[in-house]
């Protein structure tokens, strides 16, 4: 399902909820390697303690990640005022919502579909005006997948704007994958099959 997901032009966002150790994150990284979208992957947990100079270093690391699989993507983000570039090292000198759009949109010029990721997104609500800046992508830039994990699912609900019209992504349609833990059973057949 995620998978599809993915590679649906009709999607814009996914939601995968789950609690914590039930392959959420396991999930991610293997339906992104099989759906060859590329990505950017930020894991929320290395915020902690949150502040917002760690959200702009973790996506700078993302995006030297990127590199490191799109050499081609260096000629784009080098065109970025604010983006420094040394090696395949991305650093963001200029931290605001207006350079984040800027390099979200030069990569999906460059990529076509590109997949923005937020593992354990709940942490997002801790980021002032984030959920506009998602709002924003999911409204304007047609390429780009936002994928959300959560292990607090009612946080999460509550960044994504449930039952809040006036949340910035209240009403924004998205795939939802909910994820359980195995039975012992299917956990044995899973370790044998390597499913």
């Amino acid at each position: 399902m995620l998978k599809r997901e993915l590679q649906a032009d009709e999607t814009r966002m996914i939601v995968i909820k789950g609690v914590r150790r039930t392959g959420k994150s396991s999930l991610l990284r293997v339906a992104l390697n099989v759906a060859k979208v590329p990505s950017l992957l930020v894991d929320m947990r290395m915020l902690d303690p949150f502040t917002p100079d760690k959200l702009y270093d973790l996506l700078a690391y993302g995006l030297s990640r990127v590199l490191k699989d799109h050499r081609k993507l260096r000629n784009v983000l080098e065109k970025v005022k604010g983006v420094s570039i040394s090696g395949l090292s991305v650093v963001l000198e200029e931290r605001n919502e207006k350079t984040l759009l800027n390099i979200i949109s030069r990569v999906e010029d460059a990529t076509g579909r590109f997949a923005l990721v937020f593992d354990e997104a709940q942490d997002l609500r801790m980021v002032r005006g984030f959920d506009r800046l998602l709002a924003h992508i999911y409204d304007y830039r047609p390429n780009i997948k936002i994928v959300l994990t959560s292990s607090e699912v009612g946080v999460l609900d509550g960044f994504l704007g449930i039952n809040n019209p006036k949340a910035a992504l209240f009403g924004r349609a998205y795939a939802e994958i909910i994820m359980r833990r195995l039975d012992s059973e299917t956990s044995i057949r899973f370790l044998r099959e390597g499913v």
